[in-house]
């Protein structure tokens, strides 16, 4: 059987691995709303918990992108993890000193 999978979240899950990966991580810290997102993938589009937690645990387990290496990353660092480059980096180093202010 093919199960094609298109991209559902604010971040791109594709394909079976990363929905079966997601569904691992998110029941071993959610013990009693366990999910299968594999089967149901609508429920990462449909939910702003479940979108939010996929993109998040995207980048933290598929990127590298998580507490050691943020905690000593500048914009430029992160920039680059993320696009290959510093395509952007004017635009994210704006919205970040108004992050800044704001949190």
């Amino acid at each position: 059987m093919f199960l094609f999978l298109q991209i559902k979240t604010t971040i791109q899950i594709t394909g079976r691995d990363k929905y079966t990966a997601f569904t691992a991580y998110h029941n071993s810290k959610n013990i009693d709303v366990q999910q299968d997102f594999l089967i149901n993938p609508e429920l990462i589009a449909d939910s702003l918990d479940y979108a939010t937690s996929s993109a998040f645990y995207f980048w933290y387990k598929f990127k590298k992108i998580n507490d050691e290496f943020s905690s000593s990353a500048s914009v430029i660092d992160i920039t680059k993890k993320v696009n290959g480059g510093t395509n952007g980096l004017k635009d994210r180093e704006k919205r970040y000193k108004m992050m800044k202010i704001i949190l």
